[in-house]
């Protein structure tokens, strides 16, 4: 695990099985992560435990592409959303088109759940 900079912001590396920390954040960025990991349970927990009440966290993922060799899950708007809602209230998941041959992505914005 390490913290690194990169201008203003700080940015944390490394594998979040091992991870605790002292604060909460207001916004957690999840970009092509979720499709990777096979605990995805066990993320989504980590997550929601780093956010402040009313926090934010955004995920980004491929849309439904097919067979990937490298990712463990496919996700499509539907699946994303259910996944999502078990952990997070889901404000949106927009479906974002391919750019420069690369493929479509999912983008979705939660908010934590106020139980």
């Amino acid at each position: 695990m390490s913290i690194q900079k990169n201008g203003k912001n700080r940015y944390i590396t490394g594998h979040v099985e091992g991870l605790e920390l002292a604060h909460k954040f207001e916004f957690i960025f999840a970009g092509e992560i979720i499709e990777h990991v096979l605990e995805v349970d066990f993320l989504l927990k980590k997550i929601e435990s780093f956010l402040k009440t009313e926090g934010c966290v955004c995920f980004t993922t491929p849309n439904d592409v097919g067979e990937l060799a490298e990712n463990s899950r496919q996700y499509e708007k539907y699946s994303l959303n259910k996944t999502l809602k078990q952990y997070f209230e889901v404000i949106k998941i927009e479906e974002l088109p391919a750019i420069n041959k690369s493929w479509p992505f999912l983008y979705a914005k939660c908010r934590k759940k106020l139980y």
